[in-house]
């Protein structure tokens, strides 16, 4: 298949171009405000012809109100969006969904995005809201902002659904100005990463995060948690 890339400018012209996707394929959302914007791609490509989702011009790129990314699939990259201005989160009796989830996702990249204080309502401040939910092997989280996280869940959670190891890796991103919903260390599930859960956390990962900058984070007693084996954390730095 060859590279093609598609300028979209509203909803309707993305969902065409996403359909119609392959790999090699790139899609560029005009810049703008997208508002209600749901990205689903359950699609495959390939290490050399990935499919990418990305922006005009990154930060230019509006993601407001409920909008969300789904990946499903293999070599799937999206990058340069901005997600700002939440409205009308779809929550369900005790969580609200990802921004970015990626299910069964193997090789998919999650590259210089924005979330800015992209929050649930007061009323929604105890359900667990995960900016990034990961599965899969060997993903890339990195070169993003996420900053003003408020309320329960972790800003990147990698749930950890099996025994195999992920691969992951979390580099190069700034994590700022957490609040806790309460008092600080009040309530659990306000870290800003966890790799894997209670009942995973004796078999290994292999996940490594490095060159990451928290800065002014304030949440829980842990800012990552780990309960997987085989980890690597360096040359991250913790201020204020």
């Amino acid at each position: 298949t060859l590279s093609f890339a598609q300028l979209v400018n509203n909803e309707s012209e993305l969902n065409s171009a996403l359909n119609a996707a392959g790999p090699g394929t790139t899609i560029i959302l005009a810049d703008g405000t997208w508002n209600d914007v749901f990205i689903e791609v359950d699609d495959t490509g390939s290490a050399s012809q990935p499919i990418t989702i990305t922006a005009q011009n990154p930060g230019s790129v509006l993601m407001t109100g409920n909008s969300r990314v789904y990946l499903e699939g293999s070599y799937l990259t999206v990058s340069g969006l901005v997600f700002q201005d939440p409205e009308n989160l779809i929550a369900s009796s005790s969580e609200i969904e990802p921004i970015f989830e990626l299910k069964q996702c193997d090789y998919c990249k999650v590259i210089n995005n924005k979330i800015d204080t992209y929050n649930g309502t007061e009323d929604q401040k105890e359900l667990k809201f995960k900016w990034i939910l990961t599965d899969g092997q060997y993903n890339e989280i990195a070169y993003n902002s996420f900053i003003g996280k408020y309320g329960v869940g972790s800003i990147i959670n990698d749930n950890r659904n099996n025994l195999s190891p992920d691969y992951l890796t979390i580099h190069h991103n700034y994590f700022a100005d957490r609040t806790p919903i309460n008092g600080i260390n009040d309530d659990n599930d306000q870290d800003a990463i966890r790799i894997g859960n209670s009942g995973t956390s004796l078999d290994d990962s292999f996940t490594e995060v490095y060159d990451n900058f928290f800065h002014n984070f304030f949440g829980e007693i842990e800012i990552i948690s780990n309960k997987s084996g085989n980890n690597k954390y360096y040359n991250n730095t913790f201020r204020n």
